[in-house]
């Protein structure tokens, strides 16, 4: 996996990858790096590739070195995932270490606002300890979720094909996507709309007025982008949604005026690509699928 580097370009990988963030790197865009490691490392895990998912999670956690407080539960997830992978590994005492720091970050967010959170996450982190010293291997079985809740892993093939599931999918992501947008993180934003969209797509039990608000944000942080003909795209489409909802927009105030925002910014958009000065952004890569992890958090992986 690549970091970025002050210029913007791509270098290095694994346990290089620390030296070679330069200084002028925007923190959004070590945060894409964060989420992209950690999403690798997760798919790798979940595969049994527990060598790749270590030096995905290696890296990782050396990029959240340079961008959160020692006591960040983020830093906290990302050592977590190595201590995990380290311990499928078979490598008890590095893994016993990271664990140790996992649990130490956590702890000292334990007195906060998201205690419950953090006690579970020790709690499962202790649980793990005792295993490890058993000489035990993590189970597959179950998964931390982002409250620090231990739940039962969801078999892939009920997962991927029962519209019940894709449809709570669809929703996690929407507000992921929320949350990203609220705090101007587009890319992530971006991706966890068209997550959400093409989750919808496939569960259809997903109500109309949830993806055409998903339509409509995604148009908004393509707009933010600088993609303007993207961001035109779910606009319109949105427009059209809100139009064909069951009683229309007419009767109902709050969707009147989430109709005029759309409108206005299918204006703003359509008056910025008139502009002569107005320049297409570069094509974005693209990424991999993403898939749910069984072991990680947020940070390093699933949440």
């Amino acid at each position: 996996m690549n970091a970025i580097t002050g210029s913007g370009s791509i270098v290095g990988s694994g346990e290089k990858i620390t030296a070679k963030i330069g200084s002028g790197v925007n923190k959004e865009a070590l945060n894409g790096v964060v989420f992209s490691l950690g999403r690798e490392g997760a798919e790798a895990l979940r595969k049994g590739d527990y060598e790749t998912a270590l030096d995905r999670f290696t890296a990782c956690c050396e990029v959240n070195e340079k961008i959160c407080k020692k006591d960040d539960v983020n830093y906290g997830a990302s050592l977590h995932n190595m201590a995990t992978a380290l311990h499928y590994l078979g490598k008890l005492e590095q893994a016993e270490l990271y664990y140790e720091k996992a649990k130490a970050v956590f702890e000292k967010q334990a007195a906060g606002p998201f205690r419950p959170t953090q006690k579970h996450r020790i709690k499962f982190i202790e649980e793990r300890l005792t295993l490890l010293r058993f000489g035990g291997k993590p189970s597959s079985e179950t998964y931390i979720d982002e409250y620090g809740v231990e739940r039962p892993t969801l078999r892939r093939d009920f997962e991927f094909d029962n519209p019940h599931v894709l449809a709570q999918r669809a929703e996690k992501q929407y507000w992921k996507g929320v949350t990203h947008a609220k705090n101007k993180i587009w890319s992530l934003a971006q991706e966890c709309f068209e997550d959400a969209l093409s989750l919808a797509d496939q569960s259809r039990e997903v109500p109309e007025e949830r993806v055409m608000l998903c339509h409509n944000n995604l148009g908004v942080v393509l707009e933010e982008q600088g993609d303007l003909e993207g961001a035109l795209e779910h606009l319109h489409r949105a427009q059209r949604m809100m139009l064909k909802l069951p009683g229309g927009p007419r009767g109902d105030p709050d969707r009147m005026q989430k109709l005029r925002r759309i409108e206005q910014r299918i204006d703003t958009c359509e008056a910025q690509l008139r502009d002569p000065n107005w320049r297409r952004p570069p094509p974005r890569e693209p990424r991999p699928r993403r898939e749910d992890s069984d072991e990680s958090y947020p940070g390093g992986g699933r949440g």
